[in-house]
């Protein structure tokens, strides 16, 4: 009991913050919810789970907050200097590596195979090829990258082979030795 009361103390005053501070309440948040895992380690369920709704309740309030301030900040003009953009650009989250999304929308061609799902599958195999496009081009312009920085007096094919020939002697050299 003494131990939830001095949680309680402790807790408390983490739960009256400003809601204009946004970061510092999430912050928060994902401090109540690392001690909570901390107190899950050492057994202690309810307080843990009492830690884990005020850390969401903290997170609720983030949002609104959040959301408010979206809704009072004055529309900017699109060509104030902040807001400008060349003609072309985009602004858009990086896409993951081609590879990757490759491979996941494959994997979701295959489940959907497996539950006999043909338009999904068709829409994921074109995913898929469209990933595999762009990894082929990020590949060549990898390899293109690589043979730039290579040595520009010999070519890549003929210091590959001098270095198979060095290779192949060493292995002579080793077999010789015993």
């Amino acid at each position: 009991m003494k131990r939830l009361m001095a949680l309680l103390f402790v807790v408390l005053p983490v739960l009256a913050v400003p809601a204009d501070d946004v970061e510092a309440t999430l912050k928060k948040a994902r401090d109540l919810e690392r001690r909570a895992g901390v107190l899950l380690d050492r057994g202690q369920r309810a307080q843990a789970f009492e830690l884990l709704a005020q850390a969401a309740q903290l997170r609720d309030e983030a949002r609104t907050a959040a959301k408010k301030s979206r809704k009072e900040a004055p529309a900017k003009a699109k060509d104030a200097k902040e807001g400008f953009r060349p003609k072309g650009f985009r602004n858009l989250r990086p896409k993951a590596s081609a590879r990757r999304a490759a491979t996941t929308s494959l994997k979701k061609m295959d489940a959907a195979l497996i539950s006999n799902d043909l338009k999904k599958s068709r829409q994921h195999a074109e995913e898929a090829r469209k990933a595999l496009g762009r990894w082929a081009k990020e590949l060549a312009a990898r390899e293109k990258r690589l043979m730039v920085g290579s040595a520009p007096k010999t070519p890549l094919l003929r210091r590959v082979e001098a270095l198979e020939k060095q290779l192949a002697e060493l292995q002579r050299m080793i077999r010789n030795q015993r």
